[in-house]
């Protein structure tokens, strides 16, 4: 299904598991220029990775270019296996490059669409007092951890914990961060940092001789973020306008029905709104979440007449509603549960990755408080 829940619901996930390990540096960075060289290794699970990264970045981090070597070896019943990679990605103003050295093939991305909509969205959440003002607060509000201030590579570093990863970062360059999760431990670290020193334009070049493909389902997601094109709705040159008008469910409405909503092992994202549509996203260390989203009226009409005979309708305090377990036209399978609040014109969307039973989706709309 291509539309605005989903694509939303898409948006919030990238946004969180683009976080981690949350990089301070998001944006413009504080230092003009920079180069840093670090170590890399994973153990754990019968696996070993050893390598290096190096990191060249200008004009305050518009271009920037990272070559990451990797050696990894697995163990896993008697099976052994040995994999070396060799990686380049290259950031240019909206263009990003991600090219496999070893095998000369590549993909090229153009982000100015998904910036543009980030930086939308991050404004209406700052409207709306949503938006976390520093990295402190973005952590503290998601359970992290603030720590004591630490000296590393002679410098003073800020020091967080979030999800299971902590980082020390300079004037919000990330150098060099740990983890331990699920018996895996994951280490990256700075053996050498450059501030400021002059970087060649031939470093943020794109290799001779690359094949380059576009990344699998870009077009799609470039037709979704181009706004008003053929592809957002579910018939061929629907468009976001068929979705219907917005919900008129207030934003601080929403987010005291959703203040007192937990998932044993989530984490509470910071609630967002965009264009009269209110989402909750609840996350855990694997990039698996809960959606919770308050969707115009026509989205969820779009759901329900997908759902067509696949659909199991209740009552929730005196609202319609209906749970469904389907296979979208894309091939992904879902599970929701959506109760319809006509006097918002808006529908209650409630769904989990990985794929949830009723029960536990029930559970959840329990919580909320609407």
């Amino acid at each position: 299904m291509k539309s605005r829940t989903l694509l939303l619901t898409s948006i919030a996930l990238l946004m969180f598991a683009s976080s981690v390990p949350l990089r301070a540096d998001a944006g413009p960075r504080e230092l003009d220029s920079g180069m840093i060289e670090y170590e890399l290794s994973t153990t754990g699970m019968g696996t070993t990775m050893t390598g290096t990264k190096t990191e060249w970045f200008a004009d305050h981090g518009r271009r920037s270019a990272t070559l990451e070597k990797k050696t990894t070896k697995t163990d896993v019943f008697g099976q052994k296996s040995t994999e070396r990679t060799e990686e380049l990605s290259i950031v240019d103003g909206d263009t990003v490059y991600t090219i496999d050295l070893v095998n000369k093939t590549g993909t090229k991305m153009d982000m100015g669409a998904l910036k543009a909509m980030g930086a939308a969205m991050a404004g209406k959440m700052m409207a709306d007092g949503a938006l976390p003002k520093n990295l402190r607060e973005f952590v503290e509000k998601n359970g992290g951890k603030w720590l004591p201030a630490e000296s590393f590579l002679g410098r003073k570093c800020d020091v967080y914990e979030l999800i299971g990863v902590r980082s020390w970062a300079y004037k919000g360059q990330i150098l060099r961060t740990e983890a331990s999760i699920a018996g895996v431990v994951t280490k990256e670290v700075a053996k050498k940092f450059e501030e400021n020193p002059s970087i060649p334009a031939s470093r943020f070049e794109v290799p001779a001789g690359i094949k380059f493909e576009e990344p699998e389902g870009m077009a799609e997601m470039q037709s979704l973020l181009g706004g008003g094109q053929a592809g957002l709705g579910d018939e061929e040159g629907e468009s976001d306008d068929d979705d219907g008008p917005p919900s008129t469910l207030p934003f601080a409405t929403f987010k005291q029905a959703v203040a007192k909503v937990q998932v044993d092992g989530y984490r509470r994202m910071p609630e967002m709104t965009t264009e009269g549509d209110h989402g909750l996203i609840l996350a855990d260390d694997d990039e698996n979440g809960w959606t919770i989203m308050a969707q115009r009226a026509g989205i969820g009409a779009k759901l329900e007449k997908l759902a067509a005979d696949k659909l199991s309708r209740f009552k929730h305090k005196g609202h319609d509603a209906f749970y469904a377990r389907i296979t979208d036209p894309e091939g992904e399978e879902m599970a929701f549960i959506l109760v319809k609040y006509p006097e918002y014109n808006m529908g209650l969307f409630i769904a989990a990755k990985p794929v949830a039973e009723r029960a536990e989706l029930t559970k959840v709309l329990a919580q909320v408080e609407l």
